[in-house]
């Protein structure tokens, strides 16, 4: 059964769990027995829904899941007050980047004219540097919208 889930904006927190929640249901499972279903304990699953925690294989898992691309399911910056490591995808790109340039993630950050800590808070979406944003998505070979899933100054 493949259940169609659109948001007409990028999904929030609790749409997110929503959607978690109407995809169990629909298919008669409690939310334990859904994580339980994608291979993952319904703590990783309530993680994974808030972006605190997950690689891109339980996103992905977690998304054809509940019907939806995985882009648009996870593409909303969190809150500010929220702690959570930063996001894998953007984190992972720019460490094979710098992997094939053959330098070290700090050296990159200093090749791009930034301090590795601030470089991070970029990726994590919880600084917003139009500039940074750019250098780094010429520095990964994407495009800003790939790498951020939103266009800068949005």
């Amino acid at each position: 059964m493949t259940l169609i889930i659109r948001f007409d904006a990028p999904p929030t927190v609790d749409e997110r769990r929503a959607a978690y929640r109407y995809a169990c249901d629909s298919r008669g499972l409690s939310l334990t027995d859904g994580a339980r279903k994608l291979g993952y304990g319904y703590n990783h699953v309530s993680l994974v829904l808030i972006g605190a925690r997950g690689s891109t294989r339980a996103r992905v898992k977690l998304a054809d899941f509940i019907g939806m691309p995985v882009d648009e399911l996870f593409c909303d910056p969190l809150p500010k007050d929220t702690h959570r490591p930063v996001p894998d995808n953007r984190r992972d790109a720019y460490k094979q980047a710098c992997k094939a340039k053959e330098m070290s993630m700090h050296a990159g950050a200093r090749h791009l004219g930034s301090s590795y800590n601030h470089l991070m808070r970029v990726l994590a979406g919880d600084r917003s540097s139009e500039q940074l944003r750019a250098k780094v998505a010429d520095f990964v070979g994407m495009s800003i919208d790939e790498l951020f899933c939103e266009p800068v100054g949005a």
